[in-house]
């Protein structure tokens, strides 16, 4: 693969441009959406950088470091045409041939009905803040390399084929449930519960879920209520395999990347928006204006699942419905149910400390040590005397 010597790095304005920098001649500009087209190798500017021109320089020269580094143990970021394509292609060098031809291998095509129930369950981590109004000491835990870990783990089930829509009759108990999803209605009013669980909209949740709430029903008083007709999607156990068996390779690969580059973003965004990418939704954009004269985007085929503005312009963001993925994985539901499970287990320790939970990070109020735990860290940035505004955003107060 011949590595590119032409290409930009980028970020969103709030009034849709984008501001770029470009490799060759180191210089920023701001382009229209439709201008981004022109460069065919283009990287987004990672969280964590402020959005200006100082900082699209600074990450221009950290990302070239990083990928001089990588390019030692064999990789090359700049032979992709962006992110996504060096994420998910990496991976498809490290799978022991259970990826090829752009897919999983041996995985059915998820349709319609099936992506329904799977985009009905909370796909997210759990979101928590009941700080006080005023600065509080505070102790921040972190999972180092939290969703690979996840994606690698034997406890993680993922099913190859399409499963089927069921109704039953009752709740089946715990050492019943079959792997799939579950339309009931949990409720509870205790607070330390709230802390450890992510409740669905839609009501909809995986066998993972489902069995963590009624490990709990007792002790936090917890309501269920399973919905009538076609209640449940279930898949045969034999035609899962574990997350172990598709992800270890690739995760032991980029664990020891990470221990002899601890310093290196590129190694970390490999691992970490790796679920995100194999789990993309199959979409096109469509000017709005566009989208009402082309009759061939018809209900059948497509439906609008989303909108995005760009350059004053209204984009129609529409899903595939005949193959609603760009990758046949079910992994999204099952993965984000085990991952709330392993976080809310920390929590669980001295529950009534927890300050803030925030997908991968426990903070508490008091100092804990989970030296026996793995990959927990004490971080940096949620420890201290900290102003919490809410789960996301918070100040650190100078103590002094």
């Amino acid at each position: 693969m011949i590595e590119t010597k032409d290409y930009i790095i980028y970020f969103q304005n709030a009034n849709g441009t984008f501001t770029i920098i470009e490799h060759e001649t180191n210089e920023v500009s701001t382009i229209k959406y439709d201008e981004l087209s022109k460069f065919r190798y283009r990287y987004y500017l990672f969280v964590g950088y402020e959005a200006n021109d100082n900082s699209l320089i600074q990450f221009h020269d950290d990302f070239e470091r990083w990928n001089d580094e990588l390019k030692t143990e064999g990789i090359n970021v700049k032979c992709y045409i962006d992110f996504y394509k060096a994420i998910v292609f990496t991976y498809a060098r490290w799978s022991n041939q259970q990826f090829k031809n752009n897919n999983f291998v041996n995985h059915e095509t998820i349709d319609y009905i099936e992506h329904e129930w799977m985009d009905a369950c909370y796909n997210a981590g759990i979101m928590f803040c009941n700080a006080p109004n005023n600065p509080i000491q505070s102790y921040g835990y972190d999972f180092n390399f939290y969703y690979p870990s996840i994606l690698a783990s034997k406890e993680l089930l993922i099913p190859t084929k399409r499963g089927h829509t069921v109704h039953l009759d009752k709740i089946p108990k715990r050492k019943n449930l079959e792997v799939g999803y579950y339309k009931v209605k949990i409720t509870c009013e205790n607070n330390n519960f709230k802390k450890l669980f992510s409740f669905s909209k839609k009501h909809v949740y995986t066998n993972v879920s489902l069995y963590w709430a009624l490990s709990h029903k007792h002790k936090y008083d917890i309501k269920f209520e399973l919905f009538e007709d076609d209640n449940a999607y279930l898949y045969n156990k034999e035609n899962c395999i574990d997350g172990w068996s598709l992800f270890s390779t690739w995760y032991n690969k980029l664990r020891r990347l990470k221990t002899k580059f601890p310093n290196n973003k590129l190694v970390k965004h490999l691992g970490s928006s790796f679920w995100g990418n194999i789990c993309k939704f199959n979409t096109v954009n469509v000017r709005k204006d566009d989208y009402e004269k082309l009759d061939y985007y018809n209900e059948d085929d497509y439906e609008s699942y989303d909108h995005k503005i760009y350059d004053g312009r209204d984009y129609h963001i529409l899903l595939n419905k005949k193959q609603p993925y760009k990758y046949n994985i079910r992994v999204k539901p099952f993965m984000t149910s085990l991952a709330r499970n392993t976080v809310a287990k920390i929590a669980k320790k001295s529950i009534k400390h927890v300050i803030r939970i925030n997908t991968d990070n426990v903070t508490f109020d008091k100092e804990m040590n989970f030296d026996d735990i793995e990959y927990l860290e004490p971080e940096t940035k949620t420890t201290g005397l900290i102003k919490w505004k809410n789960f996301k955003f918070y100040d650190k107060v100078d103590s002094n």
